[in-house]
Order: C-alpha cells, then sequence, then structure tokens
C-alpha cells in the first residue's frame, strides 16, 4: 500500500506535459526509486499503470491535481500485483 501512496504521489507530481510518455513513465519509476521503492517493484508499477491508459487518459490524467477514488483503488491493486515477494513484512 505504501508503494502505491507512493505511486498516486509521482504521478500527480509528474513531469512536463511536452514529454513523450516514455520519458513521462522513466520519470515516474525514478520518482518511485527516490521515494524509496525498489527498482524492481517501480517499473513494474509504472509498467503495469502505463499500460492502463491511453495516450488520451494519460494525458487527462495528468491535467488533474487530485486522484479519483477509482485511480487510488488501481494504484492500490497495482502495488499489491508488484510486491516483493522478497520484502520482510513490517
Amino acid at each position: 500500500m505504501r508503494a502505491a501512496a507512493l505511486l498516486a504521489l509521482v504521478v500527480l507530481g509528474a513531469c512536463s506535459r511536452a514529454m513523450s510518455r516514455d520519458d513521462i513513465r522513466v520519470g515516474y519509476r525514478k520518482g518511485l526509486e527516490r521515494s524509496g521503492v525498489k527498482t524492481a517493484q517501480a517499473m513494474c508499477l509504472t509498467d503495469k499503470f502505463f499500460a492502463s491508459l491511453s495516450d488520451d487518459e494519460l494525458r487527462a490524467f495528468q491535467k488533474r491535481d487530485r486522484l479519483t477514488a477509482d485511480e487510488t483503488a488501481q494504484f492500490a491493486t497495482l502495488a499489491d500485483q508488484c510486491a516483493d515477494p522478497n520484502a520482510s513484512a513490517p
């Protein structure tokens, strides 16, 4: 769940809208890594998130400053799907 919250923050605080889709994806991944998410999990989260959005959906998403309830749930699901099975439980 921590990764979901971090991804949401990184996504909402994202890069310039003039950047390419791939540049934005890499920026999100690096933001997650700077926030303490392991590289493999950050890659998984960003890959799955970007795969779920069309270019138009991504542009619309970037224009908003808040997550919808559905997006919050999506990030939680992605975090669960990308959880590091070798991580120790809190």
